[in-house]
């Protein structure tokens, strides 16, 4: 055998045992690696649930405390917007917070979006919002 035909035959060799590998570890392995996968984004899901008291703590990382409010925005078309304010308790990183909850509906969809502000963040977004608010001319 020539030196090229024998680098293929060994290519061809070693291609058809690691396909064999592979699938014989997919068949074997792969239900407890999905599984392991799903038990662990789960075990995440209740970790975080326990830790921050409701599911919209848990998409804030902290404690929700009270609902202050809600404004309802202009409506933009279908799409309704509400914008409502949490105030929220202390975290690793806060010792107290507000919390953003920005919703979106429409006929067909429903899209929220938290926001986690410190309270210092928040006195600067209130100031932002006043000075919009009042001046005509902001920039």
């Amino acid at each position: 055998m020539g030196q090229s035909k024998r680098a293929s035959w060994f290519v061809a060799t070693m291609g058809f045992f690691t396909a064999s590998l592979g699938s014989y570890c997919m068949e074997t392995f792969g239900p407890y690696i999905f599984g392991a996968i799903f038990m662990i984004v789960l075990g995440n899901f209740g970790y975080r649930l326990i830790r921050y008291k409701s599911v919209r703590g848990m998409f804030f990382g902290a404690p929700t405390l009270s609902k202050v409010g809600e404004v309802e925005c202009e409506n933009q078309g279908p799409v309704h917007v509400v914008i409502r304010v949490h105030k929220l308790g202390a975290n690793d990183k806060l010792t107290h917070g507000v919390g953003l909850e920005i919703v979106g509906k429409s006929i067909a969809s429903y899209d929220m979006m938290p926001a986690t502000l410190s309270a210092s963040q928040a006195k600067s977004l209130a100031e932002l919002l006043e000075r919009a608010a009042n001046d005509s001319t902001a920039t």
